[in-house]
C-alpha cells in the first residue's frame, strides 16, 4: 500500500492598516495542503470527467433541522468557494438587545477533485480564510456578533463529493444523518429514493454533510411565495382598518421583500451572464435605477409632509420593483433552459 502523505500548514496573517480615518482591519487564513492517499487494490483513481462547473448554480447548506445555526456555502467553477456560519441565540443585554450571534464569513479553495468511482470523488482544502478574526467580537445595529470557525468545514482532512445517483444504500450513515433532516428532508429520507437527488459533499472525519439546492430553482419559488406574500398584505392595506403608521410600516415591508428578491436574481445573473452582457445589463439597471427614484419622488411630492409620505413612496418603489423582478426573471429563466 502506497505510504500516506500528508502537510498541515497553519498560517495566521493579521493584516493592519491605519491611515487617517481608514479602518483597521485583520484577516487570519488557514491554508492546509494535503497530497491525495490511494491505497492500491481498494480505490481506483481514473481520468476525472468531473469539475466544480457543475456546482455553479448550487448552494450547499450543512444544518441539522433543529436550532438557527446553518452553514451555507457556494462553490465555482475553479473551486473557489465562499459561505457563512450563523448560530443566533436570545442572550442579549442593554448593548445589545437583538441578542447573540455566532457568525463565520468565511472563502477558500477546493483542491482539483479526483474520482474514487461512478459518483464519488475526492478533494481538500487548499485555503481557508476567515473575514474576521476567530474569537473575537463586536456590536452591530443592536447585534453582538462573536466571531468563530465555519462549521461543517473541521478538520477537513478528507471531502468526498456525492454525485446524483448515488445509491442511497452505499451511503455512510455519517451522512445520511444529516441530509435526512434538512429542510426538503425528512427521517423516511432513505426509504423516498433510492439515489441521491442531488450533490453532497461529505466531511470525512467529522461525519458532517452538505446537500445541495439549484439557486435559479428556489429563486423561482420565492418570488411565488412573495408575490402570494404581498398581496395578502396589500389587502390588509386596502382594508384600511390599521393605523397610518401601520400601513407606511407594512408598505415599506413590500418594497423590502421586492427589493430583496431583485438582489437575489442579479446576484444569480452576475454568476452566469458573460463580461458583455453583465456590462450591458449593468448600464440597463442603472438607468432603471434612476427611473425609479425619480418616479418615487414624483409620487411622494403629491403628499409631502403628510402621515401618508411613507406608505406612497414605499408602494411606488415596491410597484417599480416588483416589475423590475420578473423582468430579470425572464432572463433567468432562459439560464435555466440551457
Amino acid at each position: 500500500m502506497k505510504k500516506i502523505k500528508a502537510i498541515l500548514l497553519l498560517i495566521v496573517i493579521l493584516t493592519l492598516t491605519a491611515c487617517g480615518n481608514e479602518e483597521v482591519k485583520e484577516n487570519t487564513e488557514v491554508e492546509i495542503l494535503e497530497e491525495v492517499v490511494v491505497e492500491e487494490g481498494k480505490t481506483e483513481i481514473s481520468e476525472s470527467d468531473f469539475s466544480f462547473a457543475e456546482f455553479k448554480n448550487l448552494n450547499f447548506t450543512f444544518l441539522s433541522g433543529a436550532g438557527g445555526w446553518s452553514t451555507e456555502m457556494t462553490i465555482a467553477e475553479d473551486g473557489t468557494f465562499e459561505g457563512v456560519y450563523s448560530d443566533g441565540n436570545a442572550d442579549w443585554a442593554d448593548a445589545y438587545p437583538r441578542g447573540t450571534t455566532y457568525y463565520c464569513s468565511f472563502h477558500g479553495k477546493f483542491a482539483e477533485p479526483v474520482k474514487k468511482d461512478e459518483y464519488i470523488y475526492f478533494t481538500t482544502i487548499e485555503s481557508l480564510t476567515y473575514d474576521n478574526p476567530v474569537g473575537t467580537e463586536e456590536i452591530k445595529d443592536g447585534l453582538r456578533y462573536i466571531y468563530t470557525d465555519v462549521y461543517g468545514l473541521d478538520n477537513p482532512e478528507e471531502i468526498l463529493i456525492y454525485l446524483p445517483g448515488m445509491p442511497i444504500d452505499e451511503l455512510p450513515e455519517g451522512y445520511l444523518s444529516w441530509v435526512r433532516n434538512n429542510w426538503y428532508m425528512d427521517f423516511e429520507f432513505p426509504q423516498k429514493y433510492t439515489t441521491l437527488p442531488f450533490y453532497g459533499l461529505y466531511n470525512v472525519s467529522e461525519e458532517q454533510g452538505f446537500s445541495s439546492y439549484n439557486r435559479l430553482e428556489e429563486l423561482k419559488e420565492t418570488v411565488d411565495s412573495t408575490e402570494s406574500y404581498t398581496s395578502s398584505i396589500e389587502e390588509i392595506i386596502k382594508a384600511e382598518t390599521l393605523s397610518q403608521a401601520e400601513m407606511n410600516e407594512k408598505s415599506q415591508l413590500i418594497y423590502d421583500l421586492w427589493d430583496g428578491q431583485l438582489n437575489k436574481a442579479w446576484d444569480i445573473l452576475k454568476k452566469n451572464l458573460n463580461a458583455d452582457d453583465m456590462s450591458a445589463l449593468t448600464r440597463e439597471q442603472l438607468d432603471w435605477i434612476a427611473m425609479k427614484e425619480a418616479s418615487m419622488k414624483e409620487a411622494g411630492a403629491e403628499v409631502e409632509g403628510g402621515s401618508m409620505y411613507g406608505m406612497v413612496v414605499s408602494q411606488r418603489g415596491a410597484e417599480l420593483t416588483e416589475e423590475r423582478v420578473y423582468e430579470l426573471m425572464e432572463i433567468v429563466d432562459e439560464l435555466s433552459e440551457k
